[in-house]
């Protein structure tokens, strides 16, 4: 055999160990880590730090899925696509990413959903209910923007079309609320009635007739401006109930009688009140939840349009069982 056949033959098998010794190291490497102990775990929530009380409920979900701690656990023994898929089936969790790091941490990240509304049922029942319409309960919550409904009915089985119109309207009226922080201080409840929705608030002895649930922010602002331009020199409790269910109007009643004040009646008593603004933000303002400051601003509020006339007949208030005022959405 020729020199330079040997030195061909020679560096082929040098290859040949090269790459043998390769997949021997990445192959043990592979072994060693798989029997390697979880070194503990790492949680988010939404890029967040996770409360304790939210840690331990899901560190309870992981410990009943794999009878054990996973500290406990190899690496190789933790099964990381079915604990997604197991927190991925917990109603208040809106996806979850489960994977080791490099130190052989066990990361948690996870979304869970944000309530946008409280629902006590006619049956005794008491959910959430998220932006996309969802229903789900949760263990611990902290919020104080929620909406609180009342009264609201329990479809049956076979009424799953009407159970998502209706939490669907729920959501609409809670957003509205919500986008304000006024109205979201203002309001202590809102009660579910077979003829639409009323608003019962925190100051003031009325209620707030809503209607249904179509236009809710043009119906909440004309509500806020006859706040501010009425309600704010004849007191919160000059009417029984103020009815903005009636498009660019609000209709009062009081004594039996219906008076209406229009777009022009307002528009009048914002003129008068043009120079009195900061004395009147300061005398009907609203502290917020978080002290923020007033919620009821010094500006001037734009005027709105003047309504087609129509005859309003007089309502007459139907006595409802509702919840008791200051209810704790912490609980």
């Amino acid at each position: 055999m020729s020199k330079e056949k040997t030195y061909k033959v020679l560096a082929r098998l040098a290859w040949v160990l090269t790459a043998c010794g390769i997949i021997f190291l990445v192959n043990s490497a592979m072994h060693s880590g798989a029997k390697e102990k979880c070194q503990g775990i790492q949680l988010s929530d939404a890029g967040k730090t996770v409360d304790s009380a939210k840690r331990a409920e899901i560190f309870n979900i992981i410990r009943a899925y794999v009878n054990n701690s996973v500290t406990q656990m190899t690496v190789h023994d933790i099964p990381l696509t079915k604990l997604e898929e197991v927190l991925d089936n917990e109603e208040w969790i809106d996806g979850a990413h489960v994977y080791f790091d490099n130190a052989n941490y066990l990361h948690i990240d996870l979304n869970s959903r944000k309530p946008v509304a409280r629902i006590f049922s006619d049956k005794g029942g008491n959910y959430y209910l998220d932006a996309s319409a969802r229903e789900f309960t949760v263990f611990n919550i902290k919020q104080n923007d929620l909406v609180l409904f009342t009264g609201v009915p329990t479809p049956g089985r076979k009424d799953s079309a009407n159970k998502a119109v209706l939490q669907s309207e729920l959501v609409t009226i809670a957003q509205a609320i919500a986008t304000d922080s006024f109205w979201l201080a203002q309001t202590d409840q809102v009660e579910y009635t077979p003829a639409g929705y009323k608003l019962h608030p925190v100051l003031g002895n009325h209620t707030v007739w809503l209607g249904n649930s179509h236009e809710m922010n043009a119906k909440l602002a004309r509500l806020k401006i006859f706040y501010k331009q009425v309600l704010s020199q004849v007191g919160l409790d000059a009417f029984g109930v103020i009815n903005v269910a009636y498009a660019g109007q609000v209709v009062v009643q009081q004594s039996m009688q219906t008076q209406k004040v229009s777009a022009v009646q307002l528009n009048r008593n914002m003129e008068k009140m043009a120079d009195k603004n900061k004395t009147i933000a300061d005398e009907t303002a609203i502290p917020s939840a978080a002290k923020a400051g007033r919620l009821v601003d010094t500006k001037p509020v734009a005027a709105i349009e003047e309504p087609a006339k129509e005859t309003v007949k007089p309502q007459a208030k139907t006595p409802k069982a509702i919840m008791p005022k200051k209810i704790n959405n912490n609980n």
